[in-house]
Parts: C-alpha cells; sequence; structure tokens
C-alpha cells in the first residue's frame, strides 16, 4: 500500500514533499501519506484511487482522503 501510494503521488500529485508515517495500533496498522501537491479531495472523485481502496476492503481496512486545505489533499 506504501508502495501504491508513494507511487501515485509520484504519477499523479505533482508534490515537492511527501511523508510517510506508520503507527501500530495493537493489531492494527495506521499507514498515514501526506503530501503537498495537488489531487482529488474524495475517493469518489479519483477513480484511480479505488483499487487500492478496494483492496484495504479486502483484509477489513479502510482509505480515508482528507484535505489540509480547500486545495491540498492528504
Amino acid at each position: 500500500m506504501i508502495a501504491e501510494a508513494l507511487a501515485n503521488v509520484e504519477k499523479h500529485g505533482q508534490a515537492t514533499h511527501t511523508a510517510v508515517e506508520v503507527r501500530s495500533l495493537g493489531a492494527l496498522a495506521l499507514i498515514n501519506v501526506t503530501d503537498n501537491g495537488g489531487g482529488w479531495a474524495s475517493l469518489a472523485a479519483a477513480p484511480g484511487l479505488a483499487g487500492p481502496a478496494g483492496r484495504l476492503r479486502g483484509v477489513d481496512g479502510t482509505m480515508t482522503v482528507s484535505l489540509r486545505s480547500a486545495d491540498r489533499p492528504r
């Protein structure tokens, strides 16, 4: 998932900075990929994110896209 997220940032995000945070929460893992590039505001608006989101659902995971500001995805 991390490699795919970074590939998407490189291919689509036009970011100059990307950060990856991985935290263990007991049996769960929280992966946060943040960039300063442009992009989509939601999973519904970004067809390329449907694949990773579906793979996460297949292992009882979730994927969330959020914005830091009005025009910058997180």
